[in-house]
């Protein structure tokens, strides 16, 4: 059965807090309308490691149309913030010691294409629509699962592609200033040390280039 659920007025973290509420089953996932998948399987893929107890949130490897890497997994700390793994790195380009192409840890993904249990995400409150209605309540969300000791997956095996450029993803949006702030300030041991990045890496760039 398929339901349209409407949520035009509502911020993007209210939008997705009443969609997971309006359903019912024990995996939740979450995909960008413009996003099409290149991989048969991927749904089942993000799934199979959302159902792990161990797991946190799963999140797929996206693709501009170009096929250039969107998302790569999360980086906490990026220019103060949040940014890009591997960010417009070619599609098979192996990044940092191959982590664009296997399966492996991060702080955090992007809700663009997400998946958590039912039971996870209801544990921690779903998505912060208060403080961080329209940008980082992803990263928000998997941070706080990983004070939790959950781990928080990438995986390159669920693969989709940007299909209009003009439409803007999450990932792409712009935060503003009072949720730049807020991010900052309550995830400042983060920002500070991100566990899945390299201290020697920069921060300021998305290549994972030697800090010099």
């Amino acid at each position: 059965m398929i339901r349209i659920i409407a949520g035009e007025t509502r911020s993007e973290a209210e939008k997705y807090n009443f969609a997971a509420a309006q359903t019912n089953g024990k995996i939740l996932c979450f995909v960008d309308p413009n996003l099409k998948p290149l991989s048969k399987d991927w749904l089942k893929e993000m799934a199979s490691f959302a159902f792990q107890k161990e797991i946190g949130a799963v999140g797929a490897k996206l693709l501009y149309a170009d096929k250039s890497i969107l998302h790569g997994g999360l980086v906490v700390g990026m220019n103060g913030l949040v940014g890009i793994a591997h960010h417009c790195l070619p599609q098979d380009d192996n990044g940092n010691i191959a982590r664009t192409q296997v399966i492996n840890n991060f702080s955090a993904v992007s809700i663009s294409c997400f998946a958590t249990r039912r039971e996870t995400f209801q544990s921690v409150g779903g998505f912060d629509a208060e403080n961080l209605p329209n940008k980082f309540f992803d990263a928000d969300f998997c941070l706080k699962l990983r004070e939790r000791n959950y781990r928080i997956v990438f995986t390159p095996y669920a693969a989709l592609i940007q299909i209009d450029e003009k439409k803007r993803l999450n990932l792409q949006k712009i935060p503003t200033a009072a949720e730049k702030n807020y991010f900052a300030r309550k995830w400042k041991k983060f920002v500070e040390r991100d566990p899945f990045y390299n201290l020697n890496l920069s921060k300021k760039a998305a290549d994972f280039s030697i800090n010099v």
